[in-house]
């Protein structure tokens, strides 16, 4: 360890006063304080709170001893000592001082929901390494790349620490060392768990400072206590509904299931049939012939052993047995075909293809994307994918998610704040953010439920994607549908298709009159407008609209024609991109791109072996160059739109609306909250204004519209 991060005293605080004084003596400081917690376990509702650990610059560790407020009277401490912690403690964590941990979220969820105390001004190690790295956690697994405080440590100071001691703590509660006094070891590791996040926060500010991300971390830490609370409050189930709707969609997905085997079922079974009777009939001839070596071997090693005049000969059974062990090995037995009596199977890659082959349906894949673009052509198809899709919805929102509600009758998600490296929050155990919003989807968000007494508001940024683009690109046509509050899809389907320019969006949405099958002409706006905000191609648009490439890339093309400045802005940023390998989002948040030397143009006279070494190569180079090139124009767009949505959780914090009302769930740019009824007027014109000036802050072209707010006793689509 490094002489910044120097051991120095550990003490074990052992009565109030000297809590007491802690806690004044830090408020005076005003320095920053750095924290840490140790727990039995991941689940603050299902477990407990070991110890505190507390630190300030140039002072000695301090922790507290939290195993005596389980205990009737451990230590001279009585039952009501989390009462008495609380209420010591709360003035710490009330914005004086700035509170320094690693992954703070888990701390503070502990001790909100141990303490009742909510942290206002905070520094996640972790949260800072994110940005400085500009990697999402998904990314960051995919790549290696870890954000652990033992890797911060390695990263950013080049020490080592050692985590092996954190499993003492883990069900501690359940062994008798949880009545005893803590071991030096575990009263080390807790103490050089926080001495070392002085020297990290220091460290990782001149990174930040270097890059300019000081604003884009600011922005992380004010928006965590916000996300911390989420978590906390959870999102209330009404069980028995839900169950009735997996049930309901579970019958669904057997009844199209039975339909899907009664079509697949025959060719699959024929496919094996064929396979088997092929089988069979090479098997045959296949065996005559080992036979027939076989016998002929044992012949010839029989004269072999007749012949032989040794004094030590082998029996003959002997001589045979290894000879033939020797034969065998270079000469396997053929295999005897066994028929397959199992039952088709839907969920079988190999089976489908075979009953494809079948049924000729010109399909060299079962991938979703593969067969979309088939579904049109071939009735087996769409049911194929009717099947996929209900069963899907099954295992997504079934069992698997119901067992993680509480004994409180809630989901406590855990979001992970910087999850894409876009800056997009994602959510585990389980995903709540995959919850559609039509459909099947919409019968189970109405049974997320307000408490007894309780309203649920739900809001969301209007087009906020559309309009991003359209501030980033300054295009007029579009800053102007926004500025008059119109429909943008059915305007950009007016200019798109040279329509009436009295048309309404009733009109532009009929699919009965639209330019393609099943799809109104404001569909096929609307779906280019989305699209180009994720890179779509036109060969991505033809799959979704099942049409050929050249009548999709006319359509791409009519778009553009529309709205050049989208064009020129996106061009721009592909080669942005391509050019500096990073992008921003309008906080200033960076997102790093690699891109290897392009392969050079092979010489004639290299050959065919280095010409084919060349096309895998620059094939390879191609996926990538079209990945960063579509990455570039979508992450200033997501990326500001997950900016957007974080400053609104922060200004709803630090509003302190979260006093008489509760944040519940945040999807993407969607954010539930609940609050008595009583409190509904207030709520909604907090979580409207915070919302709207959110917006307004990063945005300084495109209208901002007025955030409406939709009341109800359940979530609102």
């Amino acid at each position: 360890m490094s002489a910044a991060v120097a051991q120095s005293e550990v003490v074990l605080i052992r009565d109030w006063p000297q809590l007491r004084t802690l806690v004044k003596d830090y408020r005076a400081s005003a320095k920053p304080v750095y924290f840490d917690t140790e727990t039995t376990g991941l689940d603050p509702r299902a477990g407990y709170l070991v110890m505190l650990q507390f630190m300030q610059d140039d002072q000695p560790a301090m922790i507290l001893d939290l195993r005596r407020a389980y205990s009737e009277d451990y230590m001279g401490f009585t039952a009501k000592y989390l009462g008495t912690v609380s209420q010591v403690l709360a003035p710490l964590f009330d914005g004086t001082c700035l509170i320094v941990g690693m992954n703070l979220k888990f701390d503070l969820g502990w001790i909100g929901h141990h303490l009742g105390i909510q942290a206002k001004r905070v520094y996640d190690v972790k949260l800072a390494e994110q940005v400085i790295v500009g990697l999402g956690g998904s990314d960051a697994s995919s790549l290696g790349v870890s954000f652990t405080l033992r890797d911060i440590a390695k990263r950013r100071l080049d020490i080592e620490m050692s985590k092996e001691e954190q499993s003492w703590f883990i069900d501690l509660h359940t062994r008798d060392d949880w009545s005893k006094p803590f071991p030096e070891a575990q009263l080390r590791y807790g103490a050089d768990d926080i001495r070392v996040l002085g020297p990290i926060m220091a460290a990782q500010t001149e990174r930040l400072t270097k890059r300019g991300l000081l604003d884009v971390a600011k922005l992380e830490m004010r928006t965590l206590p916000a996300i911390s609370a989420m978590e906390q409050a959870g999102v209330l189930i009404d069980v028995d509904g839900w169950r009735a709707v997996i049930a309901e969609k579970a019958a669904e997905a057997d009844r199209i299931g039975e339909e899907a085997l009664s079509v697949f079922g025959p060719a699959i079974l024929h496919a094996r049939a064929k396979a088997f009777d092929e089988a069979v009939a090479s098997y045959e001839p296949a065996m005559k012939s080992w036979q027939a070596a076989h016998d002929t071997f044992v012949a010839a090693l029989r004269e072999e052993w007749e012949s032989y005049q040794g004094e030590s000969q082998p029996g003959w059974g002997e001589f045979k047995t290894a000879a033939l062990k020797v034969w065998r090995d270079g000469h396997p037995r053929p295999i005897k075909p066994k028929a397959d009596t199992s039952l088709p199977n839907l969920g079988s890659p190999k089976q489908l293809l075979e009953a494809f082959e079948v049924m000729d349906i010109p399909a060299t894949s079962t991938s979703s994307d593969v067969l979309r673009p088939l579904e049109a052509r071939y009735v087996p198809v769409a049911l194929l994918l009717k099947w996929r899709k209900a069963t899907k919805f099954v295992d997504a929102f079934g069992e698997s998610l119901l067992k993680h509600v509480g004994p409180d009758g809630r989901i406590h998600p855990e979001y992970q704040q910087i999850g894409a490296s876009t800056g997009r929050m994602s959510c585990t155990r389980p995903n709540w953010q995959q919850v559609p919003s039509k459909g099947d989807g919409e019968r189970l968000r109405a049974l997320v439920k307000a408490a007894p007494g309780n309203r649920m508001l739900t809001a969301d940024f209007s087009n906020i994607e559309l309009r991003i683009l359209a501030d980033y690109s300054g295009d007029a046509h579009m800053l102007d549908f926004f500025r008059r509050g119109v429909d943008v899809h059915t305007e950009t389907a007016k200019l798109m298709f040279d329509l009436p320019k009295d048309m309404t969006k009733e009109e532009a949405s009929n699919k009965d009159t639209g330019p393609l099958p099943g799809w109104s002409y404001r569909d096929i706006a609307k779906t280019i407008n989305f699209g180009l905000v994720y890179g779509m191609s036109a060969n991505k648009l033809g799959r979704t609209l099942k049409i050929d490439k050249g009548r999709s890339r006319e359509l791409m093309d009519a778009y553009f024609d529309t709205y050049p400045g989208v064009v020129r802005w996106l061009n721009r940023q592909k080669q942005f991109g391509l050019d500096k390998r990073w992008t921003t989002t309008m906080s200033g948040r960076i997102r790093y791109y690699k891109l290897g030397p392009e392969p050079l143009q092979p010489l004639r006279e290299s050959g065919r072996e280095k010409y084919q070494e060349w096309r895998e190569a620059k094939g390879e180079w191609d996926f990538q160059r079209g990945r960063i090139e579509r990455q570039a124009c979508n992450t200033p767009i997501q990326g500001t739109s997950a900016d957007i949505t974080k400053l609104a959780l922060a200004l709803l914090f630090e509003a302190g609306v979260l006093k008489y009302a509760e944040i519940v769930a945040v999807v993407h740019d969607e954010i539930v909250m609940e609050c008595a009824e009583a409190d509904v007027k207030r709520t909604s014109a907090w979580l409207a204004k915070c919302m709207r000036d959110a917006a307004q802050t990063y945005l300084q072209r495109v209208a901002v519209p007025e955030t409406k707010v939709a009341v109800s006793d359940h979530w609102e689509k």
